[in-house]
């Protein structure tokens, strides 16, 4: 009864510790500059990828990016 009970302790501590999890890194992607609007900037990677996996480069990363400095120009 004691060690079930201990099991039962130790995976909800498992269970809570995982689920308290936050995303530590921030997202990056280079690229260029394609929009920008209120403060976003719309980076778009310069390397295709084949999404459809049918060999054509049919795919480009695009990351919306907030608080973008003022300096920053399309292109």
């Amino acid at each position: 009864m004691a060690k079930r009970f201990l099991f039962y302790v130790l995976a909800l501590l498992f269970f809570v510790a995982g689920c308290s999890g936050v995303l530590k890194e921030k997202p990056y992607i280079e690229g260029y500059v394609t929009d920008k609007e209120d403060g976003r900037i719309l980076v778009v990677s310069p390397e295709p990828k084949d999404a459809n996996d049918n060999g054509n480069a049919d795919f480009y990363d695009a990351l919306w990016g907030s608080d973008a400095p003022d300096r920053i120009e399309i292109g």
